[in-house]
């Protein structure tokens, strides 16, 4: 809803003013002023038309006497009692954080301001990300893990509404850094990214399971893997739809995507095979190498959890004599050698080219994991690891 949002900037900003008084934060809208008239210059000039006189106010009443050096005007400031942490554009929404609240924002075009339209309290101390796919909103907060929540908007009574619908396990400890989210078939995937460079997949049923405690408002959680170094940040790939790009902390890039419930069970049992049959370098067990850092297990996560299946061991299979893969194959119950083949040099495939915006990302794969849904059949995912070229 903001005027012209592709030159509109929004920055949230922490201000201490001692030691004495708790810290204190802004939320405000820049407009670049500078480039709006150098695109829309560029644009005439490609028409035949004369470029905007530089003199003359643009067509939302800035003029060159609110614009800094920098080329950028200021919109609008809100000045906020807490630091705000993030910030997450939504439709033609602006959804903040701060400490443990969610703001939501619309854009008033008559006072030129930002009007409040619902608020959350989260169980958590601080939000560190958000994310949202259609009306529901997905949290990550430095200790308590997930928040999971729902927008409404109803159109009788013209309110609007943020509710809790789940959580992560009460019993976990879960520094969370980044969220993002999957969607696979009909089922959606609650990814998150911890401080220790773990991944966890989880996912909503309304359903609670007494059994596992989970369901309900409790999210069900798959099997975290570490992914041997740390990551900030997570968002959607702009060539693979569905999968996820992470750019990781020793230079490459990792990417996360859904494997076949039917390819992962293979890969499993040839995985399982593997480590007790060929030698592991520098005696690192590879059954435990994906183990998830510094996570506090709970009973959130099930009894006999799916090992996490490392792709880099599974891809010495294709480099074995053909009789020692038919034997293998024989003895994980896979008849046909040809499509086990094609299941393992799917998944972990050596690095390949694709191109992203101007730069050439080289992926590999190197760990999996499931995801558990209110269904029968689970979710796979992988996570692979690329460097830039």
């Amino acid at each position: 809803g903001l005027p012209d949002p592709a030159s509109v900037i929004a920055i949230g900003s922490a201000i201490q003013g001692g030691e004495d008084r708790s810290a204190r934060g802004g939320l405000t809208l820049l407009r670049v002023t500078a480039l709006a008239s150098k695109t829309a210059s560029s644009m005439a000039a490609e028409k035949g038309e004369n470029a905007l006189d530089e003199d003359e106010p643009d067509a939302e009443g800035g003029g060159p006497g609110d614009i800094d050096k920098s080329g950028c005007s200021v919109l609008v400031h809100l000045d906020k009692r807490g630091p705000v942490s993030t910030i997450h554009p939504w439709r033609k929404l602006l959804m903040i954080s701060i400490g443990f609240r969610i703001f939501v924002y619309r854009w008033n075009a008559k006072k030129e301001t930002l009007d409040g339209m619902a608020m959350l309290d989260t169980m958590g101390p601080s939000i560190t990300s958000l994310c949202t796919v259609k009306n529901y909103i997905l949290a990550g907060d430095a200790i308590r893990g997930l928040q999971f929540a729902r927008f409404k908007h109803n159109k009788q009574q013209h309110t609007n509404s943020i509710s809790y619908l789940a959580k992560t396990h009460y019993s976990q400890t879960l520094p969370v850094v980044a969220v993002a989210t999957s969607v696979r078939d009909a089922n959606l995937g609650l990814i998150a990214l911890d401080a220790h460079g773990n991944v966890h997949v989880s996912s909503f049923s309304p359903h609670f399971d007494p059994i596992r405690g989970t369901g309900g408002d409790v999210l069900l959680h798959g099997r975290p893997f570490f992914m041997g170094t740390i990551s900030a940040s997570i968002v959607p790939s702009p060539v693979d739809t569905g999968a996820l790009l992470m750019p990781l902390s020793d230079g490459t890039m990792g990417r996360l995507f859904a494997v076949n419930p039917s390819d992962f069970t293979v890969l499993s049992r040839l995985f399982t095979h593997l480590v007790t049959m060929l030698p592991s370098p520098g005696s690192l067990h590879a059954g435990v190498q994906r183990e998830p850092v510094a996570y506090r297990q709970s009973q959130a996560l099930p009894d006999e959890p799916t090992p996490v299946v490392d792709g880099e061991v599974c891809r010495k299979f294709l480099f074995l004599n053909r009789w020692i893969q038919a034997e293998i194959a024989h003895q994980i119950g896979v008849e046909d050698l040809d499509e086990l083949c094609r299941a393992v040099a799917m998944w972990t495939k050596p690095p390949r080219l694709c191109c992203i915006r101007n730069s050439w990302q080289m992926s590999s794969c190197s760990a999996l994991s499931y995801l558990p849904l209110k269904g029968e059949e689970p979710v796979h995912c992988s996570v692979s690891y690329s460097r830039f070229a």
